[in-house]
């Protein structure tokens, strides 16, 4: 016989446990968490409140500081989290992509040359900029989900890297396109 274990949100939306449903009524009756707390099956995705789950009405102690409640994922939310890895990846791989291909232009200025005359070389800074913007687009999606640092800890830190790497690509190609045009109104000038 498996015994059901359940999370129940804590004060910070953060899931505690597991513990069988004889803890969680324990700990209700010792006022540490009340009927309306959010709880969820170990293995599970739903949350509901902890009165839903017992036969029998269970007192409500008197709590002062009403608790916070998990928020509902959404279905984009929960597809993320589900995919966190791979979001945590894109938030890092873009900007790392739009790096590279900004050293690639800034070591053949002769490229920018003929991209510039062609009067392309704008859009092409803004397809590379494009390309870096997924980053930050991913690590946004996996930081807005509520309680994903208490579940996917090294996902977040690899969303906020992709950030920072999104902010250093962009000041880069800021810097290389500039640099360009200034050698290339001297050299024409």
């Amino acid at each position: 016989m498996t015994l059901i274990r359940y999370y129940y949100a804590d004060a910070r939306n953060q899931p505690v446990g597991p513990f069988a449903m004889e803890d969680l009524e324990k700990m209700n009756s010792a006022g540490v968490i009340d009927p309306d707390t959010q709880v969820c099956p170990k293995g599970g995705d739903d949350w509901v409140p902890l009165s839903s789950l017992i036969s029998a009405p269970l007192p409500t102690p008197p709590v002062e500081a009403t608790s916070q409640r998990p928020a509902k994922l959404t279905g984009g939310q929960t597809k993320i989290e589900k995919n966190a890895r791979s979001a945590a990846a894109a938030a890092v791989i873009f900007p790392v992509i739009m790096i590279i291909l900004t050293l690639a232009v800034a070591a053949n200025p002769i490229m920018f040359a003929f991209l510039r005359a062609e009067g392309t070389g704008f859009l092409h800074f803004l397809l590379i900029f494009a390309i870096g913007l997924f980053g930050p687009v991913n690590a946004i999606k996996l930081l807005r989900i509520p309680g994903i640092a208490g579940r996917r800890p090294t996902a977040v830190v690899f969303a906020w890297t992709g950030i920072a790497l999104f902010v250093l690509a962009l000041g880069l190609l800021l810097l290389v396109g500039f640099s360009l045009e200034v050698e290339m109104a001297r050299r024409t000038g």
